[in-house]
């Protein structure tokens, strides 16, 4: 008897330094910033960190200091007690590195971890990358859709940000192409029609915090120039291979591992073309590259670049913002100026590591078969 189900290990890659958050930040009370030949951050055993100044005499004066809300910054705490350097290795759940010696670091967003404390990559991000993929093939490639949705035109941006803009003609256009089981057959947009319920990703296996870097991200201007953004994040280091498994339901699930691949190999390439290209960062030069996790850009998250030929996709991406940042955001930020230089948005989040410029979240997905 043949079975319906087909599992695969499927593994990724980073080629560039991936973040995936947990909606968290980290203060300057929660990690420390050690100045050996080049800064490194601490992050702390907080229960070891307090058993040990104990040990020290220092307990009441670290309780002083974490409720004091004028008293911010461990690091200087420490060193005005002078904490000797084998202090640190002692209550250290980790440390980050590749920051410049002139950095000045505030918060830390800090990689999801699992329920030991161990970092590892959501099955859910993955398979929304999935998702992505494949509509942007069923799109652009195949031409699956009956309407595409209608932008709003509006020449200024609102005053108060719109964040449901299009999200009932994005559900639409997302049941044409995935709602195919007819389990509700009364009401076609429900989400138990989805064959996607026949696509299982896993979590990924949990990895050593060796594998994170701290990257400062930084916005990468058409012309070259590098903008470094106070915003710093624990990232997978470039080169980290991380396995999690992929079952189809065939039952449920109308595509096989091939069209996933293709899919994957067909949006990538689009979204090069339409973007990363135009900032001369470093060309695709395998199959199985997407970009993954949180500050790679809306371009990678949205099926614009499949919906419209390149200008319509900027003007209409323009609109995107207008609805949806509000008039000081979109100003700040300066989008007024994208549909005159025909690139919205204008920048690309990208992020150095030992020197090399990375764009963000680039990765290598590669499957094998399961038998």
């Amino acid at each position: 008897m043949t079975s319906l189900l087909e599992s695969y290990r499927g593994y990724v890659t980073a080629v560039s330094p991936i973040h995936i958050g947990n909606g968290l930040t980290y203060n300057k009370k929660e990690y420390i910033l050690y100045q050996a030949k080049r800064p490194v951050v601490i992050i702390p055993d907080m229960r070891k960190l307090y058993g040990q100044l104990c040990a020290l005499g220092y307990g009441a004066a670290f309780e002083d200091f974490m409720l004091d809300p004028e008293q911010k910054d461990l690091s200087r705490w420490l060193k005005d007690h002078k904490v000797a350097k084998d202090f640190y290795d002692s209550i250290g759940l980790y440390a980050l590195s590749n920051l410049d010696s002139a950095v000045k670091l505030n918060g830390i967003n800090p990689f999801i971890k699992d329920g030991s404390g161990l970092p590892y990559i959501p099955g859910s991000s993955i398979k929304g990358m999935i998702r992505t993929c494949l509509m942007i093939w069923e799109i652009a490639k195949k031409q699956k859709l009956n309407r595409i949705p209608q932008i709003k035109v509006i020449t200024e941006p609102l005053e108060r940000p719109d964040k449901s803009f299009l999200r009932n003609e994005c559900k639409d256009i997302e049941a044409q192409i995935f709602n195919t089981l007819e389990r509700n057959k009364k009401k076609f947009d429900d989400m138990v029609n989805s064959c996607m319920s026949g696509l299982i990703v896993g979590d990924s296996d949990c990895f050593d915090y060796k594998q994170l870097t701290l990257a400062q991200v930084s916005a990468l201007q058409l012309n070259g120039q590098d903008k470094k953004l106070n915003v710093f994040k624990e990232c997978i280091i470039p080169g980290t291979k991380v396995g999690f498994t992929l079952t189809l339901d065939k039952s449920l699930c109308p595509y096989s591992l091939e069209n996933i691949r293709e899919a994957i190999d067909f949006s990538a390439k689009l979204i090069f073309a339409g973007f990363y290209s135009k900032f001369k960062v470093t060309p695709i030069n395998s199959s199985g590259i997407f970009w993954l996790g949180g500050n790679t850009g809306f371009t990678t998250k949205t099926i614009m670049h499949a919906l419209y030929d390149e200008n319509e996709a900027v003007k209409n991406t323009d609109q995107v913002f207008k609805h949806t940042l509000g008039k000081k955001v979109y100003k700040m930020h300066g989008h007024a100026r994208d549909v005159e230089i025909g690139m919205a948005p204008h920048t690309c989040r990208c992020c150095s590591y030992y020197g090399k410029l990375y764009d963000m979240g680039r990765c290598r997905v590669d499957f094998e078969s399961l038998k």
